[in-house]
C-alpha cells in the first residue's frame, strides 16, 4: 500500500450514530410538562435522539409585557444554544417551541451571526 492509495486516506467509519438533537422550549405561565412527554413518545420509536429541554422560571404575563425580561430570556437561551453547538453541529437539529418559547427560539436564532447559525431541519412553533 502506498501513502497515496485511497485505503490510506479514506476516513475511518465512526462507531457513533449521527447526532440528532431535539430542543424543546416551553411557554409562559407553565413549567413545560409536555417536554418530557414528547421525549418519551419520540424515544419509543427513535431512542437515539438527544433531547435538550430549555427551561426557565415561571414567566408571568406582566414579565412578558416588559421587553427587557423577554430579551434576557432570549439571551440566556442563545447562550445555551451556542454551548450545545460548541460540541459540534448535529447531523439533524429540530426545535419544538410553544407560546413564548417560539419568541425565544426565533429571536435567539436571528441574533446569531450567520456563520454560527445552525441549520434547523424541523422547526415546530405552536401558539
Amino acid at each position: 500500500m502506498t501513502p497515496e492509495s485511497p485505503e490510506r486516506i479514506a476516513p475511518l467509519p465512526s462507531d457513533k450514530p449521527a447526532r440528532h438533537v431535539v430542543i424543546t422550549i416551553h411557554g409562559i405561565r407553565t413549567f413545560g410538562m409536555w417536554q418530557q412527554r414528547l421525549e418519551r413518545m419520540v424515544h419509543a420509536t427513535q431512542p437515539t435522539n438527544e433531547f435538550h429541554h430549555y427551561k426557565y422560571k415561571y414567566f408571568s404575563v406582566l414579565a412578558f409585557i416588559f421587553p427587557p425580561a423577554r430579551w434576557l430570556e432570549t439571551l440566556a437561551f442563545r447562550k445555551e444554544l451556542r454551548q450545545l453547538l460548541r460540541d459540534g453541529a448535529p447531523a439533524r437539529l429540530d426545535i419544538v417551541a410553544h407560546s413564548f418559547g417560539t419568541h425565544i427560539a426565533a429571536w435567539a436564532l436571528a441574533g446569531l451571526r450567520p456563520e454560527e447559525r445552525p441549520t434547523v431541519h424541523t422547526f415546530v412553533l405552536a401558539g
